[in-house]
């Protein structure tokens, strides 16, 4: 990523996202634009990312025991293991390895996880909310 794209996708991460009108929503993420420091940025990023993927394993755990059968479990195993490396190499290709990030690489990681985070979470909320897809096509419910 191209140093003017890494400062507008470092702005765009700072700010809030807006929370998931889900039931088990993560929280509002801190307001990480007003810190003085890129090491207080960085933590507050991680933070942000650690609070998102704590509602996610609530609601994975959830959804794990509202399966039915030995094989729904296996497949949400699995899909979910599928979706930490999709969002893991997805977050690689956006802010790039580590090497080559700076100081600023931190804040824009943590960035890029909390935001997978969020709209993993709207899925797995989904599911939880409409287990009969046919029934509730996403976003209706």
């Amino acid at each position: 990523m191209r140093l003017p794209g890494l400062v507008a996708c470092a702005a765009l991460l700072a700010m809030p996202a807006v929370a998931a009108p889900a039931a088990d929503a993560a929280p509002q993420p801190r307001d990480c634009s007003r810190l003085q420091t890129q090491a207080d940025m960085n933590d507050c990023a991680a933070a942000n990312f650690k609070a998102a993927d704590a509602v996610l394993n609530r609601l994975y755990g959830k959804l794990m025991a509202a399966q039915r059968d030995a094989g729904g479990k296996a497949r949400l195993r699995a899909a979910e293991r599928a979706w930490v490396a999709y969002r893991d190499g997805e977050c690689t290709f956006d802010v790039g390895p580590r090497e080559e990030g700076g100081t600023i690489w931190p804040m824009m990681w943590f960035g890029c996880l909390r935001e997978k985070t969020a709209m993993r979470t709207r899925e797995l909320q989904h599911h939880l909310d409409c287990p009969a897809e046919l029934a509730c096509p996403v976003g209706k419910k």
